[in-house]
């Protein structure tokens, strides 16, 4: 599609191969007012140094060019890969960056054309557990933490810091320590939730 185009990296990138992603941008901007990539890393190695400082200095550059991005896929495996590609996508206003698993690919590649997407509904990362007590909040931690999750969360201490002068909060970690989407770091709804709890 026009603004629309595929990167597939393979083993460690060099100067020239930035130089190669650059063009592919330049051309689809030429195409579009808007530009929407998928990023494959599958098979990823690394840089050399020549190509990490080329990446760093290119990617600077695009920032004055931001609005013209749209919707960023990115396909890897790697957690700290996918860590650091939604860390991204909170900083950058405008830019949708989603990541994908490697089996997820064709999904990626609908996502980019702006295709309808069919995904099973999401479990809850976290349940309020009952308590006898009204000033006593009970909640487990029992997968991925997202923007909805905490949402739903600061709804319910609102409401129970507005009734009771003090409460009780317990967490329960269920399994492994949990695991949050980035965006929740840049979050203005967070943070306010936050600040109203630790007035009290």
């Amino acid at each position: 599609a026009p603004g629309a185009f595929a990167l597939v990296v393979s083993g460690r990138l060099e100067r020239a191969d930035i130089d190669a992603a650059m063009e592919a941008i330049r051309t689809a901007k030429l195409e579009s007012g808007k530009i929407s990539v998928l990023v494959d890393l599958r098979q990823f190695s690394g840089f050399d140094v020549s190509g990490l400082i080329e990446d760093l200095r290119r990617g600077i550059g695009e920032l004055r060019d931001i609005s013209r991005y749209d919707r960023i896929a990115v396909v890897t495996d790697r957690e700290w890969m996918s860590w650091m590609a939604k860390a991204e996508g909170a900083l950058l206003p405008g830019v949708k960056i989603r990541t994908f698993q490697p089996e997820q690919h064709e999904t990626a590649r609908k996502y980019v054309l702006g295709e309808a997407i069919v995904e099973a509904p999401r479990e809850p990362g976290m349940r309020i557990i009952p308590t006898d007590r009204p000033d006593a909040l009970a909640f487990a931690v029992v997968g991925r933490l997202t923007g909805e999750d905490t949402k739903a969360f600061n709804q319910i201490l609102a409401e129970r810091l507005e009734r009771h002068q003090q409460i009780d909060v317990l967490v329960r970690l269920d399994g492994r320590f949990p695991d949050f989407d980035p965006a929740l770091l840049f979050s203005s709804n967070t943070w306010a939730a936050k600040f109203d709890a630790w007035k009290k």
